[in-house]
């Protein structure tokens, strides 16, 4: 999977922070989606490891906040990113 290009992780359910660590190690990705992953509130560190990263999705999660880490990423050229309807809140997961 190391030469992995794409990664839709789109509506995955039970996607936490936690799971997102390892992504950081697909040097190869260009595409990354973790739209609709309502679990996921941040991006980890290694994010700043995908150097042929050229699009990024994280619409429909809880990321307020992108690392400092993603300034690194010299390919990326369009991040996609919008806040969670608020009848969608954590508490209303199910």
């Amino acid at each position: 999977m190391k030469l992995l290009r794409v990664l839709d992780l789109e509506d995955t359910r039970h996607l936490r922070n936690k799971e997102l660590e390892l992504i950081g190690n697909l040097h190869h990705l260009k595409y990354l989606s973790l739209r609709g992953s309502h679990g996921v509130f941040e991006l980890p560190s290694s994010f700043g490891n995908l150097c042929s990263l050229e699009t990024l999705d994280v619409r429909g999660t809880y990321v307020t906040k992108l690392p400092g880490c993603l300034v690194k990423l010299k390919k990326l050229k369009h991040i996609h990113a919008g806040r969670v309807a608020s009848n969608d809140g954590p508490s209303n997961m199910k």
